[in-house]
């Protein structure tokens, strides 16, 4: 990262970074968990719509799980419109694919010179989308989380364990001291790109087969759908091979082992039942597309992702009481 306000240049090693403020935003289940964690070693600003602003100023944040913490109201600061940032500020990112560019839209004419955006999402597309929106060079970090957290209501989270992986840069090793002593589990990863194709595997499958199926995590581990699992591995894994990131012969029994363990309800099932929009199309729509350009076969992504469409527009549309034509009547003799 340029700014020496940010990383040192000993070694490539990171000096101690001293972060004066971090920014959550967006405030679901991952930025409400995030938010009340790291709000016990920094002061956080909470950036949420404005009707979950209201709740969240009426009733502070709390997280049940792992970590289990309750903050009072006025703990953090929480508002629909941010200021623009101040100097050494961490920023991070916390909504979802579909709403990534217009964050950048919107986030990048706050930034300070030495901004620091935090870029939490799923796919492979985030640094993309969030610099397409902003127009304009910003510093960015990439992580991917694997923490299992649900929203229960504005405010309000369930975790279930697990941390961050960040990319390996000039000052990740000092954000990750941060998220550690806000009690994250934080790691650098050597290999951020293979580490995204292995997250998009595991996005593909739990993502979809528990949306259109309306149950948890593990309950897409059956004998029945190991065919679906492991073709979509299989899928997901030649364009990480032809991208020259091979991925592990042995994660399909990896991702079922992680799956079969969790009880969480996947991200794109909250979003389904919430009537938001899911990040379908940067998952399985993404790995059909890619596939599609290349000259590889991708239908098993494809087919998911077609129904978690066709599930979302049946989830949208008006419920219609259907006339059923009387039966035609036999002529009289």
């Amino acid at each position: 990262m340029p700014s020496s306000r940010w990383a040192g240049s000993t070694g490539g090693a990171c000096r101690q970074v001293t972060v004066q403020q971090v920014v959550i935003f967006g405030a679901g289940a991952l930025g409400t968990v995030l938010g009340a964690r790291l709000a016990t070693v920094r002061p956080v600003a909470l950036v949420a719509r404005p009707a979950a602003a209201r709740a969240i100023r009426r009733r502070g944040l709390v997280v049940h799980g792992e970590g289990a913490a309750r903050l009072d109201p006025g703990a953090v600061t929480v508002t629909h419109r941010p200021r623009p940032f101040g100097p050494r500020c961490l920023v991070v990112v916390a909504v979802k694919l579909p709403d990534l560019a217009a964050a950048g839209r919107s986030l990048a004419a706050l930034a300070a010179e030495d901004t620091c955006f935090l870029l939490v999402q799923n796919g492979l597309e985030g640094r993309e989308l969030f610099l397409g929106g902003a127009g304009r060079p910003l510093l960015t970090q990439r992580a991917i989380a694997s923490m299992g957290a649900e929203l229960l209501a504005p405010g309000e989270a369930v975790c279930a364990g697990g941390g961050l992986t960040l990319e390996r840069s000039p000052c990740s090793a000092a954000l990750a001291l941060l998220f550690r002593k806000a009690h994250v589990p934080c790691t650098e990863s050597p290999d951020f790109e293979r580490a995204l194709w292995k997250k998009l595997a595991v996005n593909c499958v739990a993502n979809p087969l528990t949306a259109i199926l309306d149950v948890r995590n593990c309950d897409v581990i059956t004998p029945d759908l190991a065919p679906v699992r492991r073709a979509v591995c299989a899928e997901v894994a030649a364009l990480a091979a032809h991208a020259g990131h091979p991925l592990p012969e042995d994660l399909p029994e990896r991702i079922d082992a992680a799956l079969g363990a969790s009880s969480n309800r996947s991200s794109m099932l909250q979003d389904l039942t919430r009537g938001r929009p899911t990040e379908i199309d940067y998952l399985n729509g993404f790995v059909a597309r890619r596939a599609e350009e290349l000259g590889l076969a991708a239908p098993v992504n494809a087919t998911l992702a077609a129904l978690v469409r066709a599930r979302t527009a049946a989830a949208a549309a008006p419920y219609r009481l259907r006339r059923w034509a009387a039966p035609p009547q036999r002529p009289a003799r």
